[in-house]
This record gives structure tokens, sequence and C-alpha cells, in this order.
């Protein structure tokens, strides 16, 4: 396997963990929120976490464009060692 191979896949693993990780923590923080849902737990919410789905869909594209740009570039190496 190519080291680029290997690096797409360690991308699409990450983002697959993540995507694993969020869905676990809002479930556990919809629990938590169950039994702590006062002024404090909204500012926690207002102040730490609203953020993070907007962070977490940029760093997601971001990725993928990474991707993209990997796969690109094998793509062009590839090409380049064929010519020779």
């Amino acid at each position: 396997m190519h080291s680029s191979q290997n690096g797409l896949l360690q991308i699409t693993d990450g983002q697959q963990r993540l995507k694993n990780d969020w869905t676990k923590f809002t479930r556990s923080w919809q629990a938590a929120k169950q039994q702590w849902h006062d002024r404090r737990c909204q500012q926690f919410e207002r102040e730490y976490l609203a953020a993070l789905p907007p962070t977490l869909g940029r760093l997601t594209v971001a990725l993928q464009e990474l991707q993209s740009a990997l796969r690109e570039a094998e793509n062009e190496l590839r090409d380049q060692q064929q010519a020779r």
C-alpha cells in the first residue's frame, strides 16, 4: 500500500471515529441534561458546546478537501511515473 493510500485510510478512519464519538457524546449530554437542566447547564451549553457542531462541520469539510488533494496528487504522481 502506498503511503498516500495509508494516509487516506487514516483520515477516513479518523473522520468515522470523530463522528461516532460525537454521536456518543451527544447522547450522553442529552441524558445528563435530563438531570442537570438549570441556568449553569444552559451557560455551559452556550459557552462550550454550541460552537462544536459548526467547528466539526468545518473540520469535516477540511478533511474531505485534504483527501481530495491527496488523491489528486497520487494520481498525478502515478501518471508521471507511467509516462516515464
